[in-house]
């Protein structure tokens, strides 16, 4: 039987959350305090994330100790990759591994914002509302170098706001305040945008925001990593290899997050 589409409950009081330790389908909250029905990820184009990631990265021979790095982070998401094409699923703790390549903290707000730049270009079915907040989200991140995001602080700080307040319905119960999220492409926008502001941008956020990137519901499985999850993490890993090959370059950004501009 086909799942209802996917209702996310977040508790509020912990907007996001300690670690996941996986999601329930009987009424209660997960370790974060979430409820969530069925999480329906929607198929990208791995080509294009390349051919995007590409423009900006020339391939070339990486140095011993980065290769070393690569080797140790990408290597181990291939892994998580096999295992979920092979066996089905794979446990969403799995992808702790890149808490020490989040230590970096440009590494960090360039994923934040990667995801919030693929979430907004899903095409999922929504309400009016939603589909002109993704429209606002892909037009301001339109034209950023997500290795070097440099984005207008007032325009980020204000469609953070505008996408916190559309989910903002509230629920209260034995576990305290809960909050539903029922689109979550515009959540992920939201998160990514969160943790660029410098808001608790700390790996274990990046962690975070890779999980609810990745997280897939089957009813065979439950809510973890299976199915479409295996093409997620192989886009995060072509982002990794992009990163690592432009650090490579001797490329080098400003180190603060938000644009001066207005």
């Amino acid at each position: 039987m086909t799942p209802r589409p996917a209702i996310l409950v977040e508790l509020h009081r912990h907007a996001y959350g300690a670690d996941p330790r996986g999601h329930y389908d009987n009424g209660k909250p997960d370790a974060r305090g979430r409820l969530l029905r069925s999480v329906p990820i929607g198929d990208s184009s791995l080509l294009s994330i390349r051919a995007r990631l590409d423009k900006s990265c020339r391939r070339l021979s990486p140095s011993p100790v980065l290769r070393m790095m690569r080797t140790n982070i990408s290597d181990k998401l291939r892994e998580i990759a096999a295992a979920i094409d092979r066996g089905g699923s794979a446990e969403l703790t799995r992808l702790t591994v890149l808490k020490k390549w989040f230590g970096v903290s440009s590494h960090l707000s360039s994923f934040a914002i990667f995801i919030a730049d693929q979430a907004s270009r899903r095409k999922t079915k929504t309400t009016k509302e939603a589909g002109d907040l993704l429209l606002e989200a892909r037009t301001l991140l339109a034209d950023v170098d997500v290795f070097v995001p440099r984005i207008p602080c007032v325009a980020a700080t204000k469609l953070h706001a505008c996408l916190r307040a559309f989910q903002n319905e509230h629920r209260k119960s034995a576990w305290g305040s809960l909050r539903i999220i029922r689109d979550q492409n515009l959540f992920l926008v939201e998160c990514g945008l969160h943790i660029y502001l410098g808001n608790r941008a700390t790996p274990s956020e990046g962690y975070r925001l890779a999980a609810d990137y990745c997280e897939h519901y089957d009813p065979r499985y439950g809510n973890g990593l299976n199915g479409p999850s295996s093409k997620r993490i192989r886009e995060i890993i072509g982002f990794i290899v992009a990163v690592e090959a432009r650090e490579e370059q001797g490329s080098k950004g400003p180190s603060r997050s938000c644009s001066g501009r207005r």
